[in-house]
């Protein structure tokens, strides 16, 4: 075990280096790792690419192969934002514009309901050190070194980070407050129920708002994305949906989802296999396979 931390230590001294780099060599450095990626990391690429297919078949196949493109060099900036949310002591001045910061201010905990929005590490820690307060975060665990190191970065702007199938963590520490970022858009497993989003029926999460309920938390929808001057912008707006109709919910916060990713959909996790069926069917892993040989 101690010889394993070893070597770990230069890939953590390096990750943590690189996020005290200057901001405009940092933001460099990963738009080179997302254009490597659109280049050598072809698995994700064409799950990005059948995404695009499936949800924007509007456009043309040359326009969905530049919002591909733009999308994983995107996914590369994200990679560096989340090592200067992790690792940087101070971010720069003047990196956020958020709306209705003023509305954190009411009483009882808060559900900052979200999506995989790409700067979502960063975002957190805008919002963390603009509100004064440290969230909880709902997160999937790394293996163990990385999940380490990632952690002690994390209390920068985290109270705590809870493990996405640790239900019960989830809603005693939600209930203690101050709130929990929240991002339920990922595939639901193979009992969930399906829901469209960008006109195709998936499987979906519904329990988000039975998680509030049982809190007693207020629902804020939490939205964010990197802007053309490199600031980002960060909204929080009140989520006025029944908690009593879960499926109504759901259906109304993902079509807010939508609208929000149109605005800069190639700052969306579409390398996330979010529209495969419980049966595997056209957008399998074998048939992805197939289908580009």
């Amino acid at each position: 075990m101690r010889d394993r931390c070893l070597a770990f230590a230069p890939f953590a001294w390096l990750l943590q280096a690189l996020a005290r780099l200057p901001w405009p060599m940092l933001m460099g450095f990963g738009r080179l790792l997302g254009a490597l990626a659109w280049r050598l990391a072809r698995s994700r690429r064409r799950v990005v690419e059948e995404n695009l297919r499936l949800a924007f078949p509007e456009l043309s196949e040359q326009e969905r192969k530049r919002l591909a493109r733009r999308n994983l060099i995107a996914t590369g900036v994200a990679l560096a934002e989340h090592l200067a949310a992790w690792f940087r002591p101070r971010l720069p001045a003047g990196l956020a514009r958020i709306e209705g910061l003023e509305r954190l201010s009411g009483q009882g905990p808060v559900l900052l309901l979200s999506g995989h929005f790409l700067p979502l590490e960063l975002a957190a820690r805008l919002l963390a050190e603009a509100s004064g307060e440290r969230y909880h975060l709902l997160a999937r665990p790394y293996r163990p070194s990385l999940e380490r190191l990632i952690r002690r970065g994390r209390t920068r702007y985290a109270a705590s980070v809870i493990a996405k199938d640790d239900a019960r963590s989830l809603l005693r520490l939600l209930r203690a407050g101050p709130g929990l970022f929240y991002a339920p858009d990922q595939r639901g497993g193979a009992r969930a129920p399906k829901l469209s989003f960008f006109g195709i029926e998936a499987p979906s999460h519904v329990a988000t708002a039975k998680l509030a309920a049982r809190a007693g938390a207020r629902v804020l929808l939490f939205s964010f994305r990197r802007e053309a001057d490199g600031r980002y912008r960060l909204r929080l707006e009140a989520a006025d949906w029944p908690l009593a109709d879960p499926i109504g919910f759901t259906k109304a916060y993902l079509a807010w989802l939508e609208t929000r990713i149109r605005e800069a959909p190639e700052q969306y996790l579409w390398a996330h296999r979010r529209f495969r069926d419980a049966g595997g069917g056209p957008y399998s892993r074998a048939a992805l396979r197939r289908k580009h040989r």
